[in-house]
């Protein structure tokens, strides 16, 4: 068992350090709407992190004592990490609105400037062109409307599965303090008992020393 928690232990740090990394590129992919697509796949790589670092931590549950310290940490370390993906999933959902907002502007920008085009331009070459940006303008906006929607899905789903696991984990520590408050009166009451029942054969042994007393001095 210690072989396996040390390696679980190893695996762990290695998905956090996955899972910072990954923080990492997204900050700085943020910048730029048109970095939407490598932010994608850069959460991709995040959520994976996230699937091995929960599988990894309800291993190690299962094989530590429910009261050692390195339970509590792993705990601790586990909310921990689910608040930063939480909040990343949140960033993404925002940054991929707000580059929906910005591309659906541009094409009504793009919209815009084609109805301003030169007089001399002959008018099938002009609505040709037109026709071919508005067609990429239209693309690039559905897909990314398409990529917020499943965005803010995603994160609606990450927050209801954050908040099942914390009425979880709430409710397992209150059943086990629940028990330990039983366990504590129960021990109370045999200590009790205990006490009653050597003060009971200490009052007997004196009685029969008073007894034998008695009947030698006869």
């Amino acid at each position: 068992m210690h072989e396996a928690l040390h390696t679980l232990r190893k695996s762990r740090a290695g998905y956090v350090s996955a899972m910072t990394n990954s923080c990492s590129q997204i900050d700085i992919l943020l910048v730029d709407y048109a970095n939407l697509v490598k932010v994608k796949s850069v959460q991709s790589t995040l959520d994976k992190a996230w699937r091995h670092f929960q599988e990894n931590v309800r291993r190690c549950k299962s094989l530590l004592d429910e009261n050692s310290d390195e339970i509590y940490q792993v705990v601790t370390q586990y909310a921990t990490q689910e608040t930063i993906k939480y909040q990343y999933d949140l960033k993404i959902e925002q940054y991929a609105i707000a580059a929906a907002t910005h591309f659906n502007e541009q094409v009504s920008h793009d919209l815009a400037n084609f109805g301003m085009a030169s007089p001399g331009r002959s008018l099938r070459s002009a609505s040709s062109r037109a026709s071919s940006k508005l067609s990429e303008a239209s693309a690039r906006l559905h897909d990314t409307r398409t990529a917020a929607a499943k965005v803010a899905l995603a994160a609606k789903q990450t927050e209801q599965q954050r908040k099942r696991s914390i009425e979880i984990e709430l409710k397992r520590l209150e059943m086990e303090m629940s028990q330990k408050r039983v366990e504590l009166e129960l021990a109370k009451l045999e200590a009790d008992r205990d006490v009653v029942e050597a003060k009971e054969r200490t009052e007997i042994a004196e009685l029969e020393a008073k007894l034998a007393e008695a009947e030698y001095s006869l």
